[in-house]
Formats: C-alpha cells, structure tokens, sequence
C-alpha cells in the first residue's frame, strides 16, 4: 500500500534498533557472523561492479520482495557528455540498491541470507550468456537471479538507424522478459554516445513505457545538466587542457575565439539530449524505415533548426566573428555564403536573425514536448545527491533513508555526489565562471552560445525548487497559481538574462543570478523572470573587465572604456545620466 512497514520504521530509529537487538544477544551475534561469511564472499563481485559493499539491515531483515514488486521500474539515463553523468549513472546504481529496489538483489522471508539469494553477479563473461542474461544453468552462483539482464547499456550501437533500432530493442525486450520472468523491482538503463538520442528514439520508448504499464511498472527518464559556460570550458579541456580561472584568462589567452573554437556547436547540451552525439546523421536516420518509425514526431523540425545553427556557426567561424556578431547588421553579405547556405541561412543578417530566433522557439517546443511527454527529471551537476532524492521520493524507492543520517542509502549517495567526474571545475565549490568580470562582447557571444542549455539548466533548478518546497513546507505545497516547470517557462527566463547593449556596464550575474531568481521565485518560473528583472533594474556596473587577449600572445590588448560605459550626448539638452 505504498507505506514503509513497521519493521523498516522500527530500525530507523536508532533507540527502537538499539532496544530491538538487546532483546536477543545470542540471536543476533549468531546471525552477524552468518551474515559476515557471506558479505566477506560477495564483496569481491561487488567490488567488481563499483557497488556498495554491504545492504542496508533495515531492508534485508523486512523481507522487501513485496515492496520491490509493487515498485517495479525501469530508470533510462540519458547521459549527456561533460555533465558528470558518469558519477551520477555509478550513485543511481547504489541507489537502488541501498534502498532495497534493485530488481537483481533478493532479500528472504526469513532473514537468513543464502548463497543464491544475496547480491548482485559480477559483469564478467562467464556469467553472461550473449543475449546478457544470466544462464538458468547456473543456480547457486552467489548472486544469481534467474534470468537477469547483466548488460543494459544503450550506447556504442553505431549510426545505421536500423542495427541501431534493433540493438536498443533487444536492450528493451530484455527487461521485459525479465519482469515476466517474475525478477521485479528497479532497472537502470544507461544511454550514452554512439547511439541515436532519445527524439530519435522516442516512439520507441513509448512503445517500452506502455509495455511496463501492462505489466503494473513505471519508465523514468533522467538525464543530468550542467552549468552552460562551465560545460562549454570543460568540453574544451577536455582536449586542450589549459587552468581555470573565474576570469577564463588562460583559456581566452589559449583560445581568442572562444567560445567558437575547435569547430564547436553552440547548444551542445540540448542538443545532445535530443540527439546524442549524432545530430550530423540524424537526417539520414529519419529518412530510412527504421528512422522514421522510432523518432518522435518533433524530430524533423528539430533537426532543421540544428542544421541551421550549425550553419550559422561555420559561417561566422570562417569570417573569424562571433555568433551574434554575425547575425547583426553587416555581420556578412550574400557573397560570403555559399548556395547551400544561403538556402539554409538566408541572404542578409536580418533574413538570418529572424530564422535563427524562429529555430530556437522550434528546438525548445519540440524538447518541451519530449520532456513533458515522459515527465523527464532534470538533475544539475552540482546537485546531484537531491537529484537523486527527487528520483527516489518520485519512484517511491523508499526516499526517507535519503533523509536519513547513517543510512547506508543516505552515506552512499553523499559520498557519490561529491565525486563528479569530468567536472573540469574549481578547487573551492563557492568558486565559479564570473562573466561580469568578462567584456560585454563575450559575455553577449557567450550568452548567445549558451542560451538554450541556461534554459535546460533553469529548469533543472526549477523542478528541484519545487521539489524542495514541497519536502520542506508540505502544509503549502507548490503555488497553486503557477504551472509545473517546463522548458517554455525556462526559454523566457534565459531570453531575460540576455545582456542588455543599452547598459553594457550593468552586472548580469550570469547563470547566478537566473538560479537566484529560481529559487526566490520557489521555482515557479513565470515569477521567476519578474525577480531577473528586479535584479537588473537595480544592478550596479561590473567591475573592470579583464582586458581583451591580442593576436600576439605576448602582447595582451586593454579593454576600452567606451565597451564598458556609455558615451555621454552630444546635446546639451541629452546628457547621459552615469549609473550607480
């Protein structure tokens, strides 16, 4: 019935554990060694998997197959490059297990542990068959479950849409054979590179989410997201690593064009939530038969506004300007582009400016629809032990040990969260990219490049916002007002925070101040923008911006004054007020 039952309550409370245990000493010292023998055996699989090394007694004495079945799930992970997925893929896998759901870990009726009923295989070849099932041959393997998918990994499946489709269904049927199979509970499945996106396979994961809702469980779609300036530094690093400071200086030294760089793409986050990392064969894709009857029906109109993002991008990277550069007047003539392009582009900066805006409000409709279709759960980098909360209070996988001190589920998910990998990033966690200390031009450059993923950012911050509101003050609940979090409501928010060419001295705050405005607004987006703008109206000048890097490295170019404060008028009668 969806409640924790007396004996998980009972343990959790550290004077009813004590009082439970001191009732039977003999009892208890039997069974520590018993257990002891057969966690000391299994730790080496687990070690082997990077799991956790024991599981929690407050779910193994209460017999949890019943509370497993009745939440049986399947968690797909969308792991989006440079956002610390890797961490968070490794702490939602001891999630499930710490907390008593992970369909492959059996707990007894009886409270005794056996050999074929404890933890969960080692991935190693002998205890695969090639589909990536355990062999039914194999019962009294520590660890075996009958019939279990071992490999439920989406990714490395190539660009042919066909072999690709096919692969992710095997991954699919799998777990549904495994249901069927009566192995209930939780499954986490990883999608990463080499892979088509979740836009590209989006019918089908209709198909999967109905196929569980037959059979009484759930699909959840997650995915992590990153700071937008900091995603775009570290997949910069990644390849050409350079120090980082809050001012960008060695990286802007390194790289003048920066944030076009290395033929880069502005919007690399939503774009690999859409599409993965093969955007540049998603038009083939869609044309085949395969393609067509997996995608989501947004799935052309997205891909035709990345086509001409990516064109706009060359375009202005060989003319050595920046994005918004180019797309202002005089940014290029008809006679820089070429046929293709200007079939794609347009022919004047205006023509351009206007196709650009209409491809942003066409990517954002299309991952708006996608996200709200699968209620996807947003989780930002940095806050990934309440992402994973979220996950559980929505999945019902026991979220109060996640509230817990001295829980294993509430240890394991501290000591996880703050190991994020590929976090190119600072020393300190107060540190961060300040863009107030950059020069107007690149803080409106890198704006531009990044608004799109501040919008899926925002919104990550808004639905842990609202998630946190109604943890904390459950008697209010969210605004009753106020729609539920979407990316539309986030897309105004980041139009917003554009840096304004009328007051190129006014602080912005960048990303800091969107996440200010969340969570003054309780992460209620539409409020959200009012705060942005009452920030703004009362925003002091940036402080003096770092200078601009020259072509010659040695001889590094000052910032002029007329970048950072307005010229007074000319007219006696107009004279420029200098503010605050």
């Amino acid at each position: 019935d969806g409640r924790v039952d007396e004996e998980v309550a009972g343990l959790l409370d550290p004077t009813a554990r004590s009082a439970r245990r001191s009732t039977d000493t003999t009892y208890g010292v039997i069974k520590a060694i018993t257990a002891c023998l057969v966690l000391v055996s299994a730790a080496a699989l687990v070690l082997v998997r990077g799991g956790v090394s024991q599981k929690p007694a407050s779910l193994r004495e209460s017999g949890h197959e019943s509370y497993k079945s009745a939440r049986c799930s399947a968690t797909w992970f969308d792991h989006v490059q440079f956002t610390g997925g890797t961490s968070f893929q490794r702490s939602l896998n001891d999630l499930v297990k710490t907390n008593g759901v992970d369909a492959r870990v059996r707990y007894d009726d009886d409270e005794a542990l056996d050999a074929s009923s404890t933890l969960e295989l080692s991935s190693s070849a002998s205890a695969q068959t090639p589909e990536g099932t355990v062999s039914s041959s194999q019962p009294g393997m520590l660890g075996y479950v009958e019939g279990f998918p071992t490999n439920l990994n989406v990714y490395g499946f190539g660009k042919d849409a066909t072999e690709a489709g096919e692969k992710v269904r095997e991954v699919t049927e799998r777990v549904l054979r495994s249901i069927d199979g009566g192995n209930r509970g939780a499954y986490v499945i990883a999608h990463h590179i080499n892979t088509p996106g979740v836009l590209m396979l989006q019918k089908h994961l209709e198909k999967f989410r109905d196929a569980l809702r037959e059979r009484n469980c759930e699909l959840s779609i997650v995915t992590t997201v990153r700071e937008p300036v900091v995603h775009r530094v570290s997949e910069l690093l990644k390849f050409f690593p350079a120090p980082l400071e809050k001012d960008l200086k060695t990286v802007l030294k390194n790289e003048p064009a920066f944030p076009e760089a290395k033929g880069a793409t502005p919007f690399k986050q939503l774009r690999e939530f859409l599409f993965m990392d093969q955007f540049d064969v998603a038009k083939e894709q869609i044309m085949t038969t395969a393609g067509s009857e997996n995608a989501g029906d947004g799935a052309t109109e997205a891909i035709e506004a990345n086509a001409l993002f990516e064109a706009v991008t060359r375009a202005a990277e060989r003319r050595g300007l920046a994005v918004d550069a180019f797309l202002e007047e005089g940014g290029f003539d008809d006679a820089d582009l070429t046929e293709e392009e200007r079939s794609v582009i347009g022919t004047s900066p205006a023509e351009a400016s206007q196709k650009f805006d209409a491809a942003l409000n066409a990517v954002v409709r299309v991952a708006d629809d996608l996200i709200r279709t699968f209620d996807i759960t947003l989780v930002r980098t940095e806050d990934q032990g309440e992402g994973l909360e979220r996950l559980a209070n929505k999945m019902d996988w026991h979220p109060e040990l996640m509230q817990t001190e001295g829980t294993d589920a509430f240890e394991t998910a501290q000591r996880n969260a703050r190991d994020v990998m590929n976090a190119h990033t600072f020393t300190s966690d107060e540190d961060e990219v300040d863009v107030d200390l950059l020069p107007f031009s690149l803080r409106k450059s890198l704006h531009t490049w990044t608004e799109l993923d501040l919008a899926l950012y925002a919104l990550a911050a808004a639905q842990a916002e609202r998630f946190r509101t109604t943890r904390d003050s459950p008697e209010n609940g969210a605004e009753p007002n106020c729609p539920p979090p979407n990316l539309l409501d986030a897309y105004a928010l980041a139009k917003a925070a554009r840096p304004d060419a009328a007051r190129p001295d006014r602080k912005t705050g960048g990303t800091r101040a969107v996440l200010d405005a969340v969570r003054g607004a309780s992460g209620c987006l539409p409020r959200a923008v009012s705060v942005l703008n009452a920030f703004f109206a009362s925003a002091g000048p940036t402080e003096e911006a770092i200078p601009t890097p020259a072509n010659d490295a040695n001889d590094v170019a000052s910032e002029t004054a007329t970048d950072a404060i307005p010229t007074p008028a000319n007219d006696a009668n107009d004279v420029a007020s200098e503010t605050a």
